[in-house]
């Protein structure tokens, strides 16, 4: 459990499109379900490319 919150920590704070993906879904659940599904569908991708995948689902703009 700490793992994964130390995980959602780092990521809110180095990642910019994390930050632009999670201000937008509203909640923090919402992103890391929608990170996981585009694992399962796209295997070996990283989370960088996972977040681009998830921003291009609900039409959000990373710019």
């Amino acid at each position: 459990m700490m793992l994964a919150f130390y995980v959602d920590q780092i990521q809110q704070n180095s990642c910019r499109y994390f930050r632009i993906v999670l201000r937008e879904l509203k909640t923090k659940a919402k992103p890391w379900e929608s990170i996981r599904a585009v694992f399962k569908i796209l295997p070996g991708e990283n989370v960088a490319q996972a977040l681009l995948s998830v921003a291009e689902m609900y039409q959000i703009k990373l710019e």
